[in-house]
């Protein structure tokens, strides 16, 4: 005999839409009522008319019950086993007592919804197995089709293919939970809208939006097998106090032109790979969130996409706490950005602006850019990352601006070379600062102590204006050892000495 889906109910079933029962009723009674009144009848006589409850016992086909329902009916499964695959006819809805459960053909959805208003509440539904559909099986638990609509409240989903499929339909759920699944948890596409509230999904292929909207709020998605969820082919996602935790491959990812991210007051943390992946042209603000302790980046931006990230704390993670890389964009605003395993931020042949960010306790460079990129650091504080505070490399371009940077000692707090290039303005420079192999620097009105500044390799620069703190061991702050041109003018050490370049 072919194995078959199953939908349970839940302990707690609340009766919604109009009834025949009398209102005066209690609800434990009411239920007893309509139990007692359904058993009298025969099959024929529970069909549906508009407002009306009817109790359907075991035995009885479900889906002729629904064929002859209309909007506004409300159809009650009664204690033991239904049988058949169902289409929710328009406005009507699904809900049980406790202890009943439907079963279906695998081959097919065990829920269809065609049209608009079906509701299914407090129900557990699921597929069996067979070897005709094998566990990692696309076919959908529940298929909400174009033109459909349909609202999913305090229900468990789970079984061989995937959990929820909306092509081209709208489905709300709260307070659901979606788990072992053998394909995706939810699938949204074709211009499909989806609602996520209280909801959990967890050890499934993930959520995945394509072409089509979803809002989700204070929801878990948890224990995926490839990425926790995924914005593709141009979709739109809101996301807001959830966390995204445990994945195989990487928190979120969201690709493709078009396709957009906003997540505000959120986690991601301990995925397999990145906490969020950003590519090919896609866009993503993240808002006051974490993102922490995953096994690649936090966030990783490439391929020409961009990042807004605004008061968020970046942490824990075995790599960058934030990459952008080969043509990215980013903008990183009162940030918190410490104890990641690489830099705490890189820039690869991107664009980055940084304001009133903190990045501190890195693994090797607090910030890194490196390929022609460029940057604008204002307003930051960097410190005690493991191998300086600020490295630029390869004909790439920054402007620090009214910052604060303090380095270990023995290391250097800036580092330019192979082309590198800076202005430094304003800044609070606690930290030695090295040229070379052609690099050029900039530094104006900066206060300058516990370390030399160094140029190599005909590495040249200006200084104006600075304030020279007294070095602890060292008679010289300034020192040349190349061939390129030092320049220094109105420079003083803090007791008003000139200050002037030392030639090696």
């Amino acid at each position: 005999a072919r194995q078959r889906g199953m939908i349970c109910c839940t302990k707690h079933t609340e009766l919604g839409g109009a009834s025949t029962t009398p209102p005066m009723l209690a609800d434990s009674k009411r239920k007893a009522h309509m139990q007692a009144s359904s058993m009298a009848v025969t099959p024929e006589a529970k069909k549906l008319r508009v407002g009306r409850e009817v109790l359907v016992q075991p035995g009885t086909s479900l889906q002729d019950v629904l064929n002859g329902a209309h909007a506004g009916s409300v159809v009650i499964l009664a204690k033991g086993k239904h049988f058949g695959n169902i289409d929710i006819p328009a406005g009507v809805t699904i809900e049980c007592i406790q202890g009943s459960s439907l079963t279906c053909n695998k081959e097919f959805p065990t829920v269809t919804v065609s049209a608009a208003g079906a509701t299914l509440r407090g129900l557990d539904i699921s597929h069996g197995y067979c070897d005709s559909l094998p566990r990692n099986s696309q076919v959908a638990c529940i298929n909400v089709r174009a033109g459909g609509s349909l609202l999913l409240e305090r229900c468990t989903v789970s079984g061989s293919g995937s959990g929820l499929e909306v092509v081209g339909g709208v489905i709300n759920l709260k307070d659901c939970i979606v788990s072992n699944t053998g394909g995706r948890g939810a699938l949204l596409t074709k211009g499909a809208h989806g609602t996520l509230n209280n909801c959990k999904v967890s050890n499934t292929h993930g959520v995945v939006v394509e072409g089509s909207h979803l809002n989700f709020n204070n929801c878990t998605v948890s224990g995926g097998r490839m990425d926790g969820i995924v914005i593709a082919e141009g979709a739109k996602a809101f996301g807001r106090t959830s966390e995204i935790f445990g994945n195989k491959e990487s928190g979120a990812r969201v690709e493709g032109a078009g396709s957009e991210l906003i997540l505000d007051s959120s986690k991601l943390y301990n995925n397999g790979e990145d906490g969020m992946l950003v590519v090919d042209t896609a866009k993503v603000q993240l808002l006051g969130s974490e993102v922490f302790e995953n096994h690649g980046d936090g966030v990783r931006v490439q391929e020409s996409s961009q990042l807004t990230t605004t008061n968020c704390k970046l942490y824990g993670g075995n790599e960058s706490g934030l990459a952008f890389t080969s043509g990215s964009r980013g903008r990183v605003t009162d940030c918190h950005v410490y104890r990641n395993g690489e830099a705490g931020v890189l820039v690869e042949a991107s664009a980055v602006s940084m304001t009133g960010t903190q990045i501190h306790h890195g693994g090797t460079v607090g910030i890194l850019v490196v390929d022609s990129a460029k940057a604008s650091i204002q307003g930051c504080k960097m410190f005690d990352n493991k191998h300086g505070e600020l490295r630029v490399e390869v004909r790439s371009q920054v402007h620090v601006g009214k910052c604060e940077l303090t380095g270990l000692e023995g290391q250097p707090g800036v580092l330019l070379v192979h082309g590198g290039q800076a202005v430094i303005q304003d800044c609070q420079m606690r930290a030695n600062v090295r040229m070379e192999d052609c690099a050029r620097v900039l530094m104006d009105r900066c206060t300058v102590g516990m370390g030399d500044i160094v140029f190599m390799n005909d590495s040249a620069g200006s200084l104006r204006g600075c304030v020279f703190l007294p070095g602890p061991d060292h008679a010289d702050q300034i020192i040349n050892l190349g061939t390129g041109c030092v320049n220094v003018e109105g420079c003083a050490s803090l007791d008003g000495e000139a200050v002037c370049a030392a030639t090696s």
